[in-house]
């Protein structure tokens, strides 16, 4: 009975408040456990459609009970009318055509990366060690 508290509060408050991700979440859940609808009504003998049924309506009776809407729809920085697309770092990247520019203001600077080693050599002492 869980099951079906739980996949019918997701759907219904996803239907209430206008979400359509849980709706989609809960008809994905339906598809994936798909006895889910039809063990609701009495088709084995031996299976609990009754609990079934009761959390199933249960699930609807928290949806309504905890019925919200949907947090306002977040707004980007180009969806706002002051916004200039040349001010936008990451849309210089791209040119008329929708090509992409490695470094469209030339501000990259390439570091030497090579490895530098300087030998001091020793000259060879033609003398044997003494003891």
């Amino acid at each position: 009975g869980m099951i079906y508290v739980l996949a019918s509060f997701i759907f219904f408050k996803g239907i209430f408040s206008q979400h359509m991700r849980l709706v989609a979440i809960s008809l994905i859940v339906v598809f994936i456990y798909g006895s889910l609808i039809w063990y609701i009504f009495p088709i084995k003998d031996g299976i609990s459609w009754e609990g079934h049924l009761g959390g199933f309506l249960s699930g609807l009776f928290l949806a309504v009970i905890m019925r919200s809407h949907a947090p306002d729809k977040r707004k980007y920085a180009w969806e706002n009318e002051d916004y200039n697309e040349e001010d936008d770092p990451f849309l210089r990247h791209f040119d008329e055509e929708g090509n992409f520019i490695e470094d469209p203001d030339g501000l990259t600077q390439k570091e030497d990366t090579s490895t530098r080693i300087i030998y001091h050599f020793k000259k060879k002492d033609d003398t044997p060690p003494t003891d």
